[in-house]
């Protein structure tokens, strides 16, 4: 096995020009990324992940991998923008519209988040957690009955969600808030 800080050698393969070879090499570079992502050490992460779009400015998983690692670092503008990438190099990939929707809810962005579950959802609609966060947005655009059907799908699809949004409490919470618009 390879230690992670050796340099990938330009002969491993063919040559710098050969797509295969610029393909394998981006590979590599992701998989680097992917650990040093799961160990926690992100700067080297970004640094991989970025190797690996050069080589493949087509590489979806590396986009979102690196937006996935920005998002860690609290550089919520900078993983959207690689979260929309990832959306426009594969529209059916479920995790960036979660992810970005997730970005666009802490800041408050509550219609672009319910946009964004709502694609993730329309992909993998037995997303419980997609659901749960949908209806906390629907709650906060105060889209009260929107809110009830997305934490009664949540109940659905898990019943032991573990998510106080799901609870009777909040549910409670929600028609006290109803009543009083």
């Amino acid at each position: 096995m390879r230690n992670l800080n050796t340099p990938i050698p330009s002969s491993d393969l063919q040559n710098d020009f050969n797509p295969q070879y610029q393909w394998k090499v981006a590979e590599a570079h992701y998989k680097k990324g992917t650990i040093f992502r799961k160990t926690k050490q992100y700067d080297k992460a970004i640094e991989e992940f970025n190797k690996a779009i050069e080589l493949n400015p087509r590489y979806a998983n590396a986009f979102y991998s690196r937006g996935y690692v920005k998002s860690a670092l609290g550089q919520s503008e900078d993983a959207i923008e690689d979260f929309t990438k990832t959306i426009e190099l594969n529209p059916k990939f479920i995790l960036p519209y979660y992810s970005r929707g997730t970005i666009k809810l802490k800041f408050e962005d509550f219609d672009g988040a319910v946009c964004d579950f709502s694609e993730a959802i329309k992909l993998a609609p037995h997303l419980a957690c997609a659901y749960n966060h949908r209806g906390t947005a629907k709650l906060m655009l105060k889209d009260f009955n929107g809110a009830i059907e997305d934490f009664n799908k949540v109940k659905e699809l898990d019943p032991d969600f573990n998510d106080y949004y799901v609870n009777d409490w909040n549910k409670d919470l929600v028609n006290t808030k109803k009543q009083s618009s």
